[in-house]
């Protein structure tokens, strides 16, 4: 089952905030006047009277659009936790909220990251987390140093381990399909790019491991049936990592509340090629 829709817990979030604050409007109306009259004054002596009453016009607007602030940022807080208190209740979820996580394909990213607007179930039986990451790096490409925000999607699937320290599938880009990288990777990194008995597998995805991932066990795992299967698009693998003893899926961005079932759908797609990727025990 699915919760209201969010635009539900909305309206409701903002009816609740009206009535909540609705008491401070007149106070910061008023003091939004007074205070704009003094000014007024103040700025413009010798009309007085007019700076005055302008100056009381501009401050009342001030006051009220104070108001609306508060209770648009109060209502969209409040709404989006209903709404993620009430997502959780029917999909076996719990809220995390901030919480760091061991984030294995982020680990050694920038500096200062943060996480947020965790949550964390049983999704189809994986464990899984959902969680919004940031970390910054410093940009000289300026005449003054600036800090860049690098924000991200993620899925966490753990309680499922392969014999193997890491693996990488992804789908190639357009550079990609040509290859021209992989020897770079295998040279240069920890990790080395596989290539199978398929050019259309090899030309449409990219799948590395660790240098001292066992091949034979790779080769089960990408049997003839499975590399058909992916090529001809009768199964689909997001681009998934494994590493730290888990499965990571990572997209630019931070997810909304109201996205909450489009990161479970994504969840999904992967806990298929979980399940694909353990089916074959060590050799």
């Amino acid at each position: 089952m699915t919760p209201a829709p969010y635009e539900q817990f909305e309206r409701e979030a903002a009816a609740a905030a009206k009535a909540r604050y609705r008491k401070t409007l007149l106070p910061l109306v008023i003091g939004g006047a007074i205070a704009g009259a003094v000014i007024g004054v103040v700025l413009a002596s010798q009309v007085a009277v007019l700076a005055a009453l302008v100056g009381a016009a501009v401050g009342s607007l001030a006051g009220l659009l104070i108001y609306y602030v508060i209770v648009k940022s109060k209502a969209i807080n409040e709404a989006e936790a209903a709404y993620t208190q009430a997502w959780c209740a029917e999909h076996g979820f719990r809220v995390l909220g901030e919480c760091k996580v061991p984030n294995g394909p982020h680990a050694d990213s920038g500096h200062d990251p943060i996480w947020s607007d965790a949550v964390e179930g049983t999704a189809g039986g994986p464990e899984t987390r959902f969680y919004n990451f940031s970390y910054l790096t410093t940009s000289t490409t300026g005449k003054t140093p600036s800090e860049v925000e690098h924000p991200f999607k993620i899925v966490r699937i753990s309680g499922t381990r392969l014999p193997i320290m890491s693996l990488s599938f992804a789908q190639r880009g357009k550079l990609g399909a040509i290859g021209l990288f992989d020897d770079l990777d295998s040279a240069f990194t920890k990790q080395r790019v596989i290539e199978l008995e398929s050019i259309d597998f090899n030309e449409k995805f990219k799948l590395e491991v660790d240098d001292d991932a066992d091949e034979i066990w790779i080769r089960r795992v990408f049997d003839p049936t499975t590399i058909d299967a992916l090529v001809t698009g009768k199964m689909q693998f997001p681009d998934i990592r494994y590493c730290g003893e888990c499965f990571w899926l990572v997209k630019p961005k931070h997810y909304k509340v109201r996205e909450l079932d489009e990161m479970l759908a994504w969840q999904s797609e992967a806990a298929v090629a979980v399940a694909q990727l353990a089916r074959v025990p060590n050799v």
